[in-house]
């Protein structure tokens, strides 16, 4: 089962958001809100990726984290399968 699944996704994308927020030093970052628009740089979404692989198992592309919005990073995210044992 994908763990994104076990938090709710209303969770997974507040949790997200909130660790975008604290790598950009910005408040209020939104499921609508871009990180490249917010400040996020070549260096700062490998981080992301990071945090998100340690919390879900599952590593998003930079592609996407550059490309995606929050909320559609979380969809992106909720639909990878974890990695086989």
């Amino acid at each position: 089962m994908n763990p994104i699944h076990h938090d709710h996704t209303r969770t997974a994308q507040d949790w997200i958001c909130a660790q975008a927020g604290q790598l950009l030093k910005c408040d209020n970052v939104g499921f609508g809100d871009y990180f490249l628009d917010l400040g996020g740089d070549s260096l700062l979404a490998p981080v992301l990726a990071n945090r998100i692989e340690a919390r879900f198992g599952m590593r998003p592309a930079l592609e996407d984290i550059f490309s995606l919005s929050m909320g559609e990073l979380v969809d992106q995210v909720a639909t990878m399968q974890p990695p086989s044992a």
